[in-house]
């Protein structure tokens, strides 16, 4: 051990000295890779943590809770439950979103709706000063009565007695503050800005009827709990979840599971790209140090002590790189909630919130563990490679090695061959998701990914050599610089497979990305179109309808807007209530779109059918008014293998089971699992719901689309606080949310291409260097330097030419059998496949541009060496 530490002392730490900017620069690189690993492990974590911080706050001391849909369970359950002999207390809670009319439109508050006489078995309240209520009787016999916690109360400047404006189903309602709560037990969830309230005036305000949304049960014999779990699923409708606090926590990460599969993608690709940064500097390492190291190994140092010296050093470096790395990554974190969040909500239609994020313990350990031991795997194979430098060959200055073509192509070959099998495996997730429990924890299943990738990248330099090889020989003779790059590239095909891989490695990345982007992007914005077309309006309340937190309102407010002028006469009915909600199939969520009949006249624009007839069609069958029907979406159909002229069971709020048929196939994107849409009377009726999410208006040809919308906006939407949304804006909206979506991906581009770059930099002077004899014969027979300087560009243009046909051609069938195969499966999208023209423009000429800059570099350095220096390198 003490030798090793003075080798390291001599050797390790002096090339520290001696190359510092490289080792930096390196250090830096890897921790960008590790920054982006662990920055998205504390947003997902994060994300985990806040919904469990709720889920435990709201659960309190529970044994069970049940839930149902989004519109809730009919109040008939408590009793039923009541009756039952294994339950100590059987407690009711609704849960509501308000919005203010006021402040922070667009922010949301948590209302509890709660049975007072019942929750102080379950749950503890704090007060600071007072009692909680101060008068019991006056709260319970008032609707307008509401509690806020300490924190709500300063940021809305509220005081005991003071008056809130809310919006409710009805419109905008003050209620009268009547205590005030510490951020304890259910008043922590949701970042402290929670509201309480009786529950039947909860239900009142908000328009929920007599409905609950969950039921929390509280056990005489908490060991019987799984028992009694078992006995309540067979007991109670199919579409109700009893489930523990750890049920629940899994459901949770479950809806957002397709988000931590692609961002756990991405941070995996950023250790990938950091272990390609870490190999290509230990490569050019122990190039330059070949005399040395063979030196060491004249001395008596035995090939383990060497090779353990090299991975000593730079598992010393990725120590350090990601101590650095953990620092950024609180920064990058702090910056990708917003996005994280903005992307959850739009998918599970509720706000998040997350207060704080912080490394924890563990993370400190495994974070500098993580750097030791990438650097040591990426640093593993020069590592072997140097202890095969024997004492005699290493004495003499670098000499230069031919590799045999032909043996090297057959190996190339070979590992293509290999990386074609793992690409096919890594895209057989349905049969992994199956037989294996392991594939389906998020962390597992990017792995599959990577190696689908990592394939493409391996077998992309046999192809780079295989096109070098393709050249016509007309052109070479007629072209003698094109010859000689020719030439010099087949015939060191180790050093032009090494220098195209890591040059690839950033371009396939990038081109996959770059794809996949605008894919989805043109995919959805196109379906987005569709949704509201020029001529109309959505009104809803205030907050975010693209996300659907909005507060759901009356549908009694349609008899209302059928009086607003100039609305169309094309159209049976220019006012369409539409609610959006979750519900239950097979277990899974999946989201419930329910119209009113437009009318005949109507073409049915919001229907982007896809199988089973066009819009027109499908629309009749489905409002038909005598059968009851629904149109699936494509994630739906291809989720649950269901098909035109299929049958379904969705259960109502009563827990009664009903028959749909399936009439026809759509595209949307509402749902990962899936969407459903139906008739609003049939909904109605079966989920005796009579809220509305959105009215959809149409007007005529006489006014534009925003004098229509400004109209709107000074009559109804003065009077009971709503707000207008055109087909431009959500359209916009939507792209915003696509492009924070993508944030990540973008970061993970720039690494990549960052990282091909410096790794194209040391091979190209690692084979610069092995050529120096051979560059000085060549100057020796009379090349000028100019012309010297104009070879190695050109050895640089084709091998950088030939490394973006692969890396274009690479990437694009990486990226159509990712999006066509396997992202309807991690996401639940039907995505398009569409290619980039303008992103591969760019990528072919930054490509060109970059790699000629960075081959400049070694070009004029071997340019300038003098005649002997080159004679004399042997």
């Amino acid at each position: 051990m003490m030798i090793m530490f003075k080798l390291f002392s001599l050797l390790s730490f002096r090339q520290y000295l001696t190359h510092p900017v490289r080792h930096l620069l390196t250090i830096f690189s890897v921790s960008l890779g590790v920054a982006l690993f662990f920055g998205i492990k504390l947003v997902n974590q994060s994300t985990v943590d806040s919904f469990r911080n709720n889920i435990t706050s709201l659960t309190g001391k529970s044994d069970l809770t049940i839930t149902g849909d989004t519109t809730g369970m009919d109040e008939a359950l408590i009793d039923q439950l009541s009756g039952m002999p294994h339950f100590e207390a059987v407690v009711p809670m609704s849960i509501n979103y308000a919005y203010t009319s006021t402040k922070n439109k667009n922010e949301s508050i948590l209302i509890l709706g709660v049975d007072l006489l019942k929750e102080s078995t379950l749950r503890a309240y704090e007060a600071k000063q007072t009692d909680i209520i101060e008068d019991p009787l006056v709260f319970l016999n008032q609707p307008d009565s509401i509690v806020v916690t300490e924190k709500m109360a300063a940021q809305y400047q509220l005081a005991l007695d003071s008056k809130l404006e809310l919006l409710t189903s009805i419109g905008p309602k003050f209620f009268t503050v009547r205590g005030m709560l510490q951020e304890t037990g259910p008043m922590k969830a949701f970042g402290g800005l929670v509201a309480l309230m009786d529950i039947d005036g909860a239900r009142q305000t908000f328009g929920r009827g007599n409905h609950v949304d969950r039921i929390d049960l509280l056990l005489k014999n908490a060991k019987q709990t799984q028992e009694v779990k078992s006995l309540l699923i067979s007991a109670l409708p199919h579409n109700l979840r009893i489930e523990t606090i750890e049920d629940q926590v899994s459901s949770s990460q479950d809806l957002i599971r397709s988000i931590q599969v692609m961002t756990s993608a991405m941070s995996f690709l950023s250790l990938l790209v950091g272990m390609f940064i870490i190999y290509n500097m230990v490569s050019i390492s122990v190039f330059q140090r070949t005399q040395q190291l063979g030196m060491m190994r004249a001395l008596g140092q035995s090939k383990r002590s060497l090779f353990f010296l090299i991975l000593l050093e730079n598992g010393i470096l990725g120590f350090f790189s990601a101590l650095l790395g953990l620092g950024l990554a609180l920064l990058l974190a702090r910056q990708l909630i917003p996005y994280f969040g903005n992307t959850i909500s739009v998918q599970l239609f509720i706000p998040i919130h997350i207060d704080s994020i912080s490394l924890s313990a563990f993370d400190w350990v495994m974070g500098p563990l993580c750097g030791v031991i990438i650097s040591i795997i990426a640093a593993y194979v020069p590592a072997r490679r140097a202890t095969r430098i024997s004492p005699s060959t290493a004495l003499k200055p670098n000499v230069i090695q031919y590799d045999s073509p032909s043996k090297e192509s057959s190996k190339w070959g070979l590992m293509a061959q290999i990386g074609a099998w793992i690409f096919l495996i890594s895209h057989g997730p349905k049969f992994f998701d199956h037989y294996f429990t392991w594939y389906k924890i998020p962390e597992i299943q990017p792995i599959f990914l990577l190696l689908g990738m990592a394939s493409v990248i391996m077998m992309s330099p046999w192809c780079v050599l295989k096109l070098i090889s393709f050249i016509p020989r007309t052109l070479t003779e007629k072209f003698l610089f094109l010859r000689l790059a020719k030439d010099q590239l087949l015939r060191f095909p180790n050093q032009t497979a090494s220098n195209s891989l890591n040059l690839i490695v950033g371009l396939v990345l990038v081109m996959a990305i770059s794809t996949m982007l605008i894919s989805f992007k043109t995919t959805i914005l196109t379906w987005t179109k569709g949704l509201t077309p020029v001529e109309s309006i959505l009104v809803s309340s205030q907050g975010s309808v693209i996300s659907l937190q909005v507060q759901p309102l009356s549908e009694n407010f349609k008899s209302e807007l059928v009086k607003l002028p100039h609305l169309s006469k094309n159209h049976d009915s220019p006012v369409i209530g539409v609610r959006i909600v979750h519900t239950q199939y097979q277990k899974q969520q999946v989201v419930l779109k329910s119209y009113d009949d437009p009318g005949r006249l109507n073409k049915y624009s919001f229907l982007d059918v896809r199988g089973g007839g066009d819009n027109v069609e499908t629309g009749k069958k489905l409002f038909n008014g005598v059968e009851k029907t629904v149109a699936v979406s494509e994630s739906f159909s291809l989720w649950f293998h269901k098909d035109v002229g299929d049958m379904i069971e969705l259960y109502g709020s009563k827990g009664t089971p009903h028959q749909f048929k399936i009439i026809g196939i759509v595209r949307d994107f509402g749902g990962a699992k899936g969407v459903l849409y139906m008739d609003r009377r049939w909904y109605r009726d079966i989920w005796d719901d009579h809220n509305v999410t959105t009215f959809s208006l149409t007007h005529d040809k006489s006014i534009t689309n925003d004098d229509f919308r400004k109209m709107v906006e000074s009559t109804i939407g003065v009077k009971y606080k709503m707000t207008t949304t055109s087909g431009k804006d959500f359209n916009d909206q939507m792209e915003t949310i696509l492009n924070s979506s993508f944030t990540v991906s973008e970061a993970v581009e720039w690494i990549s291409l960052f990282v091909g770059l410096l790794g194209l930099l040391n091979s190209l002077l690692i084979s610069t260097l092995q050529r120096k004899k051979e560059l000085g014969l060549w100057r020796a027979l009379g090349m000028e330097r100019s012309q010297l300087v104009f070879t190695l560009l050109m050895e640089s243009f084709l091998l950088a030419f030939a490394s973006l046909l692969v890396a274009i051609s690479m990437g694009s069938v990486f990226s159509y059998l990712l999006l066509t195969k396997n992202i309807n499966y991690y996401i639940g999208w039907v995505i398009d496949f569409y290619l980039p023209p303008a992103s591969i423009l760019v990528l072919v000429f930054v490509g060109l541009a970059l790699t000629l800059l960075t081959a400049l570099g070694p070009a004029i350095y071997c340019a300038r060496q003098k005649l002997r220096d080159g004679l004399a390198y042997e």
